[in-house]
């Protein structure tokens, strides 16, 4: 290969050094731990919601929008709704404790 036109091998991406932080696409530098996984499928949510230990409920009423968190035994999910069709999906929601935050 010319490597000329390659150059010389990086050992950063973005700016930032190669390491096992960039390799784990959902792994937080800052707090160490992984990041929420988001959905955007009602039914998958409920779903997942089943097997959840516990769920919680954050209203955003300047935004019109409620997040509701799932915790499982190793991911932590996210589900975003419309304020209006929260309390029908809450209905829905299978969980074995559902939380207000």
């Amino acid at each position: 290969m010319n490597d000329e036109f390659f150059g010389e091998p990086s050992n950063e991406v973005c700016g930032y050094p190669l390491t096992k932080y960039l390799i784990t696409p959902a792994y937080s530098v800052v707090r160490g731990d992984l990041m929420p996984i988001f959905i955007d499928n009602e039914e998958k949510f409920i779903e997942i919601a089943k097997r959840a230990i516990e769920c919680r409920v954050k209203r955003l009423e300047k935004r019109g929008i409620a997040k509701i968190k799932a915790r499982t035994k190793r991911y932590l999910y996210t589900y975003i709704i419309e304020l209006s069709k929260l309390d029908d999906f809450l209905k829905k929601l299978p969980c074995k404790a559902i939380k207000e935050v």
